[in-house]
């Protein structure tokens, strides 16, 4: 069953990924194509998190 909460956390990841994926694409390419970067970046992201 799909609670509200549930729904809730499921849009606010969606939108949060398309968005941050659209912002740091661009700077990934550059960075790529500098060679700065040699392995590619990890980001671990926790949102909405709740402690019972």
């Amino acid at each position: 069953m799909l609670t509200r909460r549930h729904f809730l956390k499921l849009c606010m990841s969606s939108v949060l990924t398309i968005s941050l994926t659209d912002l740091l694409l661009p700077m990934m390419r550059d960075a790529y194509a500098k060679g700065k970067v040699e392995k590619p970046p990890v980001m671990w992201l926790e949102l909405g998190f709740c402690k019972r």
